[in-house]
């Protein structure tokens, strides 16, 4: 069973954070008591080197989101720095065509649904033997807005935009930047396949992990 743990949350990020990515201000921004059971994984609609992404829904309300699980919690590893940075900046800028962060939930117990999301974790041995190092000290998962396309796959498929969509793309994707400038953050990663759109051609960034500030602050670090 996965369970929100607030204080857990808190130790981690004292333990795994540099003074300076204390800025976060994470524990202080009253996370709701949700854990992760509320949502049903329907299936994995992305992976990389962070971890994986989810289709998910919540139980209650049938509202689909995405759950990005990030691989690691651990002594060794930390709290990845590109996580550091998707919350502090999602938490920081609200803009339509931003996606939205709904929660972060932490869990701390091994599940065993859980490995087989993940084909390189280490099942114990019998009778005792190695913690899988992704659960040592838990995981985490972002609760994020769902937006049903990208704009590489909708490109892949060669989806026949109009003039007038191509327009209002452009136009959104330049309101939005203008918007991150403005507050003095820095996307870094703008590409196809981070820029999402919905069914009505409604634009969302994504993917922060390499975001900046350009107002000098010291590098995030994970230890």
């Amino acid at each position: 069973m996965h369970l929100y743990y607030p204080d857990l949350f808190s130790t981690l990020l004292r333990r795994h954070l540099h003074p300076a990515a204390m800025s976060l201000g994470l524990p202080n921004h009253g996370w709701s008591d949700a854990c992760i059971d509320v949502y049903e994984k329907i299936e994995c609609i992305g992976a990389g080197t962070y971890g994986q992404v989810f289709l998910a829904s919540h139980r209650d309300t049938g509202e689909k989101v995405a759950l990005k699980k990030i691989r690691s919690l651990n002594e060794v590893q930390g709290l990845p720095v590109t996580t550091i940075r998707e919350i502090k900046v999602l938490k920081a800028i609200k803009h339509r065509n931003v996606v939205g962060l709904r929660e972060v939930i932490v869990t701390n117990e091994l599940d065993m649904g859980d490995l087989d999301d993940d084909p390189d974790a280490d099942i114990p041995a019998a009778g005792g033997g190695p913690v899988p190092m992704d659960f040592s000290c838990g995981c985490i998962y972002l609760v994020l807005e769902y937006v049903d396309h990208d704009l590489t796959g909708l490109l892949d498929r060669q989806y026949p935009f109009t003039d007038v969509e191509i327009k209002s793309i452009m136009m959104q994707l330049m309101d939005v930047m203008k918007y991150m400038h403005a507050t003095d953050v820095i996307h870094r990663d703008i590409k196809c396949s981070n820029l999402l759109l919905t069914p009505q051609h409604l634009l969302k960034v994504a993917d922060f992990g390499l975001a900046r500030s350009t107002l000098g602050e010291l590098p995030f670090t994970n230890k």
